[in-house]
């Protein structure tokens, strides 16, 4: 059951997303080719920053709390993982369907 439900969520997620490029390239009057794949891009990079922690934008967030409230930082290790969520995988299948619409003449 967790499965099919994962996989629901990333159907939905993927959907999503090429609703929101075809709509942004519908928008703007561009070509959705251009559109989906700059789109897909962005969103595979927010997709990866938001699923992953231990880097470089977590600890400089931390650092400005401690700041924020004179403390002193002190860097602790934190190890680096990657969260494989519906998002991420569904950004991804995203950029992977603009490259088979754009090389099988699906985009012109």
């Amino acid at each position: 059951m967790r499965v099919k439900r994962y996989f629901l969520f990333v159907l939905l997620v993927l959907v999503l997303e090429l609703g929101l490029l075809y709509g942004i390239a519908i928008l703007l009057n561009t070509n959705l080719a251009d559109t989906m794949f700059i789109g897909s891009l962005i969103l595979v990079f927010f997709a990866f920053i938001m699923s992953s922690t231990g880097d470089v934008l977590s600890r400089n967030t931390q650092r400005a709390v401690f700041n924020m409230s004179l403390g002193s930082y002190k860097p602790e290790r934190e190890k680096t993982t990657l969260s494989i969520n519906p998002f991420l995988v569904g950004s991804i299948l995203c950029l992977v369907a603009y490259f088979v619409l754009y090389y099988f003449g699906g985009l012109s």
